[in-house]
């Protein structure tokens, strides 16, 4: 009885009044308003901050793999030398051998160049 002598709907505790009505719809309205406002601002500082973390990691993740790219080339170039350094031992090896084999070819020859003259000497 007292809602209805303010003039409210014993239903709702809302003003019978057309123009109350309108108003206090318009109020819930802008408050409604100002928290899907405040909302909205939340979220576009959360997506900011994810927005900054992702480029972070980005940028961390692609220094990352640049580490690893040098670090690759790098134990690359290492194998390659690694490899020529053998190829030229071996090469190295390879002409001491064909030396020594020459020397013990012409020690050989001047042998038997000697035993060829100390026969040739020995007939007459």
């Amino acid at each position: 009885k007292q809602r209805a002598r303010r003039g409210e709907d014993q239903f709702t505790q809302s003003p019978r009044n057309p123009q109350q009505q309108l108003s206090v719809h318009q109020a819930v309205l802008e408050q409604t308003l100002g928290f899907k406002t405040q909302e909205l601002t939340a979220a576009k500082e959360e997506m900011k901050m994810k927005q900054k973390r992702f480029e972070e990691m980005r940028s961390a993740l692609n220094r990352e793999i640049k580490a690893l790219q040098a670090s690759l080339e790098a134990q690359e170039v290492a194998h390659k030398q690694a490899i020529a350094k053998q190829d030229k031992e071996a090469g190295l090896q390879l002409k001491y051998f064909e030396l020594k084999l020459k020397e013990a070819g012409e020690q050989r020859d001047s042998a038997f160049e000697k035993s060829s003259d100390l026969s040739i000497k020995l007939l007459d």
